[in-house]
């Protein structure tokens, strides 16, 4: 079902958004933006100490986020047909 929202104007809107629509579970805010940061600092770094360091952190962390929300992607899909 589309649910469509104006006003949206980069990944930190986007997660406050998902947030407020259940999409992502209250209190993993604070992990999604830590990842926006990572991103942006690989983006931009040549660091190889670095890029172990956010290698660890998607291993350990921002993963098990990233499954969550596949899994409640999916079920919201099943639940429109």
């Amino acid at each position: 079902m589309y649910q469509g929202v104006s006003g949206i104007s980069g990944s930190r809107d986007a997660v406050r958004e998902a947030v407020v629509r259940e999409l992502l579970p209250a209190g993993t805010e604070s992990t999604w933006m830590a990842m926006i940061r990572s991103r942006n600092l690989t983006s931009h770094t040549y660091n190889p100490a670095l890029a172990g360091e956010i290698a660890q952190l998607i291993a350990n962390q921002y993963g098990k986020e990233l499954q969550s929300l596949q899994q409640e992607l999916r079920r919201r899909a099943e639940e429109c047909r």
